[in-house]
C-alpha cells in the first residue's frame, strides 16, 4: 500500500490532493468498522460468512422504512435485525452445536436471497436528505463521518478488547483451548 501510495503521488498529482486522501480511507472506514467486530468472533476461535449479507439486509431494511419512519426509527429497527440473526448464528453454533462454516455460510445465502425478494432484485434509493447527511456531509468542514466513526469505534473496541476483563476473556478462552488441544495430542503421542 505504501510503495502503491508513493507511485501514484510521483504519477498523478492529483491523488496527492486532500479529497483524494479523505476519500480512499472514508472506503476503507467501511470494512474497517465490519472488521472490529469480526475481531471479536476470530479472536474467540470462529468466524462469520454471513456479515456481508446481514449488512445488505440491513440496507435494505432502512431504505423500506424511512418513508414509513423517521430514519431514527429504520436504524434502530434494521439493527435489532441484525442482532436478531447474530443471536441466531450464536444459538446455532453453541448450543445446537452446527459448525460455524455450515450456520454462516447457510445465513449468507438465506439472507441474501432475503433481501432480493424484499427487493424484487430493484435498487431500493434512499431519498430522505437527512439520512445522507449521516455519510455525506464533512465534520469541520475535512473530515468525512464514516472516518470519525471508524475512529472511534477503532477506540472503543480496543478498548473493550484489551482494557476489560470481558475481552481478556475471549482472548484467554481461545488460548486455553490451545493449550488444551496441544497437551491433549501431546498425551496421546505418549
Amino acid at each position: 500500500i505504501i510503495a502503491a501510495s508513493i507511485f501514484l503521488a510521483i504519477a498523478s498529482p492529483n491523488f496527492r490532493n486532500m479529497d483524494t486522501i479523505l476519500g480512499i480511507i472514508m472506503q476503507g472506514s467501511y470494512g474497517a468498522i465490519i472488521a472490529f467486530g469480526m475481531t471479536f468472533a476470530i479472536t474467540s476461535g470462529g468466524f462469520d460468512l454471513s456479515v456481508e449479507a446481514v449488512m445488505g439486509l440491513t440496507s435494505v431494511i432502512i431504505a423500506i422504512l424511512i418513508p414509513i419512519l423517521v430514519f431514527a426509527g429504520a436504524i434502530i429497527i434494521a439493527i435489532l435485525a441484525s442482532c436478531f440473526v447474530g443471536f441466531l448464528n450464536g444459538v446455532l453454533i453453541a448450543k445446537v452445536g452446527i459448525s460455524p462454516l455450515i450456520t454462516t455460510l447457510s445465513m449468507q445465502v438465506i439472507l441474501r436471497g432475503a433481501s432480493l425478494i424484499i427487493t424484487n432484485g430493484r435498487q431500493v434509493v434512499i431519498s430522505q436528505k437527512s439520512f445522507m447527511l449521516i455519510g455525506a456531509s464533512k465534520a469541520f468542514n475535512i473530515i468525512p463521518p464514516p472516518i470519525l466513526y471508524m475512529a472511534v469505534l477503532f477506540a472503543i473496541f480496543y478498548i473493550l478488547l484489551n482494557q476489560t476483563t470481558f475481552g481478556r476473556h475471549f482472548a484467554a478462552s481461545l488460548s486455553y483451548e490451545k493449550a488444551e488441544k496441544k497437551c491433549r495430542t501431546k498425551w496421546l503421542t505418549y
